[in-house]
C-alpha cells in the first residue's frame, strides 16, 4: 500500500508528552502519532465498533494496540517481566 508523508507543528508541551508515552511504552513518535490518528478516525465511525480496538495494558503491564493498516494486535512487552 503506498504511503504519503504528513507534517504537523506541535506545541512543545504536547511534543514532550508524546515522547514520555513513547519512552514508557517503547514505541517511536511516528508510530504513536499514526496509531492515534487511526484510532481517532475509527472513533468517528461508530463508538460501539471501536471499543474493542482501544489501546490498553494487560494484567502483566504489556501495552497492546491495534494496527489498523496491518489489521493485527501489536504488543509492547513490559521488559520488567522478562527474566
Amino acid at each position: 500500500m503506498p504511503t504519503k508523508t504528513a507534517s504537523v507543528r506541535l506545541d512543545q508541551t504536547l511534543y514532550d508528552k508524546i515522547d514520555e508515552y513513547c519512552v514508557r511504552d517503547g514505541c517511536c513518535r511516528n508510530d504513536f502519532i499514526k496509531s492515534a490518528i487511526e484510532l481517532a478516525l475509527k472513533d468517528n465511525k461508530k463508538d460501539d465498533d471501536v471499543a474493542e480496538f482501544k489501546p490498553h495494558y494487560d494484567r502483566f503491564g504489556n501495552y497492546w494496540y491495534y494496527d489498523l493498516q496491518r489489521m493485527i494486535w501489536v504488543c509492547q512487552v513490559n521488559s520488567q517481566n522478562i527474566k
